[in-house]
């Protein structure tokens, strides 16, 4: 990733959605299940990662508002009708500027 964001012009912007390990107590089991369904589909691959692994990517980055979050949380205000499944909750975004 750092290759990709060392090419980038200072004043670009860098956004990531990934799939997250909220590791509670260790990892999560939700995670590992669907990385292993991930692993023997079509897809091929699909890696999730914890939050300080998902925060390494974005380098020296500065970190826009509202930092890493679930992706459902980038509209706080947005018409949430209905609780987050276990699944939403295993996806998270950040967008980082280049200085």
């Amino acid at each position: 990733m750092q290759t990709y964001i060392d090419a980038l012009p200072s004043g670009s912007y860098v956004a990531i959605a990934h799939f997250y390990d909220p590791e509670e107590s260790g990892p999560s089991e939700l995670p590992r299940k669907m990385e292993d369904r991930f692993v023997h589909s079509p897809m091929g691959s699909g890696r999730f990662r914890t939050r300080a692994e998902i925060q390494a990517l974005f380098g020296g980055l500065e970190m826009v508002d509202p930092g890493l979050v679930l992706c459902d949380d980038w509209w706080p205000d947005g018409p949430r009708l209905t609780p987050l499944s276990d699944v939403r909750r295993c996806i998270v975004g950040r967008v980082g500027r280049k200085r």
